[in-house]
């Protein structure tokens, strides 16, 4: 079984991108040449969650990425309301939301979306409903979270929890200073076929969101760190600075 599911939140604002009606899913962005549009006939989804507090090149890289080796026709990105593992972001659900959506529009096979829950079953179910019942899933992850996942995560029945997880979608998972390595004495051994490699410009190996954070914080430039985009909308509503 997996640890309790998070409860879910009201919705944060009474306007802007989001509306303020507590829902399961919620689009921000639709990609234009996305699943919807091409109607594949095995259509193949990747799903990218995060914080997004802000949105990084690091968070495009891993999207990117994934569109050519994992030969998907659409990478959604998710801001869950409730992140299961960090604490109250600086930058609202409204903001981060506007962010993501800026971030994402500069490819036609990204799409965007709001979710209640945070841990991957959660966002399984939320979204699954608007894809073709016959998707293919890929959950995109770093090395540091499929670890968390993989391996360090206190399941009460971890054999349980990876068969329901394997069994609706497979893991990519990009580096962050080296890949991802398997120990062949895990549960989660038994199911490498299922997880992908992601190899990304090492450039962008090490960005991080927090990383963002303290420069702005200190005055320092982020040019090489967000897109321009993001890095607009920051400036605009003065974020980060006192991080």
């Amino acid at each position: 079984m997996q640890p309790s599911r998070i409860a879910c939140a009201a919705a944060r604002s009474a306007g802007g991108i989001l509306e303020a009606v507590a829902q399961t899913f919620r689009w921000i962005h639709r990609a234009p040449q996305g699943i919807g549009a091409l109607s594949p006939l095995a259509p193949r989804l990747g799903v990218l969650s995060g914080t997004f507090n802000p949105p990084t090149r690091g968070h495009l890289a891993i999207g990117t990425a994934a569109l050519e080796q994992l030969a998907l026709h659409e990478v959604l990105f998710v801001l869950p309301e409730q992140p299961p593992h960090r604490q109250v972001p600086e930058a609202s659900l409204e903001q981060r939301a506007e962010m993501l959506r800026a971030a994402v529009a500069t490819e036609p096979r990204f799409s965007a979306a709001v979710t209640q829950g945070g841990l991957l079953l959660d966002i399984h179910e939320a979204i699954r409903t608007h894809y073709p019942a016959e998707t293919k899933f890929f959950f995109l992850v770093g090395r540091d979270a499929a670890e968390r996942i993989l391996l360090h995560w206190p399941y009460a029945d971890p054999a349980r929890a990876l068969a329901e997880m394997f069994a609706r979608f497979e893991l990519g998972v990009a580096d962050r200073q080296g890949p991802f390595r398997l120990p062949s004495d895990v549960p989660a051994a038994a199911y490498a076929p299922r997880i992908h490699r992601l190899q990304i410009p090492v450039a962008l190996e090490t960005i991080s969101a927090s990383q963002v954070r303290e420069r702005i914080a200190r005055g320092e430039p982020v040019a090489d760190l967000l897109p321009d985009e993001v890095a607009a909308l920051i400036r605009r509503h003065g974020l980060y600075r006192s991080s």
